[in-house]
Formats: structure tokens, C-alpha cells, sequence
């Protein structure tokens, strides 16, 4: 699966937590080194994440937990 450096990023910071629900300021502050985006920017890599682990026959590896954050999901 082909991943720009930031979708690598995020992918690796959620495969060393699994198991815990990382809040979207967490994976700003860890992923994006210093720069400031908008918060939306991170639930769209996910977004790309999962359809990119779909394409390739896999399924959604990253999950929203509504008031949390996201969490890789347990089940793959």
C-alpha cells in the first residue's frame, strides 16, 4: 500500500499505541512536526488511509469513537 510520509506517520503512531484511543490534537502534535493544520486534516488522512487498506482488499484499519478520538481498530 502506497502512503505519502504523513499518512506513514500516523499509521505507525496508532501501531505503537494499539489498543488506546489517540485524540486528534495528540496525532497533530506527533504527525505533523511543528506545522499547524486544521484538525479536519487529520480525520481526511485517515479517511485515505482506509480506502487505500480497502483497495487493496484489507478493511478500515483506523476508527472514529465519537467524543474520543480514533482508535486502530482491534478486529483485523
Amino acid at each position: 500500500m502506497h502512503l505519502t510520509p504523513t499518512e506513514f506517520r500516523i499509521l505507525s503512531y496508532f501501531s505503537q499505541r494499539e489498543g488506546t484511543t489517540v485524540d486528534a490534537d495528540a496525532l497533530l502534535a506527533h504527525c505533523y512536526h511543528g506545522k499547524q493544520p486544521d484538525v479536519s486534516n487529520v480525520s481526511v488522512r485517515i479517511s485515505l488511509i482506509n480506502q487505500k487498506a480497502a483497495r487493496i482488499g484489507g478493511r478500515r484499519l483506523i476508527r472514529f469513537v465519537r467524543g474520543r478520538g480514533y482508535k486502530f481498530c482491534d478486529d483485523i
